[in-house]
């Protein structure tokens, strides 16, 4: 009988879980893995939508900074603050008032010569440059557009007076003439004839020689964006003068990102007039939307107004 209980005992001591208990350990433990897979798909969806919807903010946000960045600088020239000192300071004699004539800079209030056309002033820096004055024309200040031909040395230039137009005066008083600054144009055009304004032109003084160096060897000096509606693409170019000609290459990516529009609106506010010239303090807003190739659900957008802080005298 002792025999026989400690048999019992020890099989009793040996038994293991049922088919249920399995059965049920097996199906909590699926419910867990279950549960752990599908937290990480859920993390790999939102990790890849991150990756894809900061991959289109990148490409946009990237072309934005470029555009926002040359934008700024548009109209900035070498010889503006020049051609503002000499004004202030010296009066101009004519040699005649029609036809090609000779302007020798003078003393403000004098007739004393000055070197008012030294340097930083250059014959290639002023040849083709247009020279207002503002002279009185029987009690009414007018204003003549003549346009610089040659810098024979420090203290003079000579100009040609328009066709027809004969200058009241051979006398020009100081802050009554300026040089009209070559890079002061922003143009916002239509590169494909939709009706939207999805092309940007500016151009500034790169190497401030006070120069428009728009052919080799010289550094480009006009810069061009616009929508390639085709190839959904922000293209780029630069030395260019027009949204439909020149050599223009992708600025963004148009394998990873479809740039579905692009449009520039000038947001200036009223110009004002002071002594006949026009002055533009000048703002542009900016938008532009993408999608990206591979999810086109992804869609981003950016709007941005920019501030030129070079103002436009004309």
């Amino acid at each position: 009988m002792g025999v026989n209980r400690a048999k019992v005992s020890c099989r009793a001591r040996e038994t293991g879980l049922t088919l249920v208990e399995l059965m049920i350990a097996l199906v909590l433990g699926l419910v867990v893995v279950g549960a752990g897979i599908r937290m990480l798909s859920t993390t790999l969806a939102t990790n890849t939508a991150t990756v894809r919807t900061t991959r289109a903010n990148q490409d946009l946000r990237g072309a934005m900074t470029m555009i926002a960045r040359d934008l700024v600088r548009a109209g900035s020239w070498g010889l503006a603050a020049a051609v503002a000192n000499a004004s202030q300071t010296s009066g101009l004699k004519l040699s005649g008032t029609s036809g090609t004539i000779t302007a020798t800079s003078v003393e403000k209030g004098t007739d004393n010569p000055n070197a008012g056309f030294a340097a930083p002033f250059t014959d290639a820096n002023l040849n083709g440059r247009t020279l207002v004055l503002v002279m009185s024309n029987g009690g009414t200040a007018t204003r003549y557009n003549l346009s610089i031909a040659t810098r024979p040395d420090d203290n003079s230039i000579t100009a040609t007076v328009p066709s027809g137009v004969t200058l009241p005066s051979t006398t020009v008083n100081g802050d009554s003439w300026t040089i009209l600054n070559p890079f002061s144009a922003v143009t916002v055009g239509d590169s494909d004839a939709d009706g939207v304004n999805d092309c940007l032109l500016i151009g500034y003084d790169l190497d401030a020689d006070g120069e428009v160096d728009d052919s080799d060897p010289g550094p480009a000096e006009s810069f061009g964006y616009r929508l390639d509606a085709d190839d959904g693409a922000i293209e780029t170019a630069t030395n260019v003068t027009s949204c439909t000609a020149g050599s223009w290459e992708s600025l963004t990516d148009d394998e990873a990102i479809e740039v579905t529009a692009l449009s520039f609106e000038e947001s200036s506010p009223a110009p004002s007039t002071v002594n006949l010239l026009t002055i533009t303090l000048r703002a542009y807003t900016v938008q532009m939307t993408g999608r990206l190739r591979s999810d086109e659900d992804v869609v981003r957008s950016l709007r941005e107004t920019v501030k030129v802080r070079n103002s436009r005298v004309n």
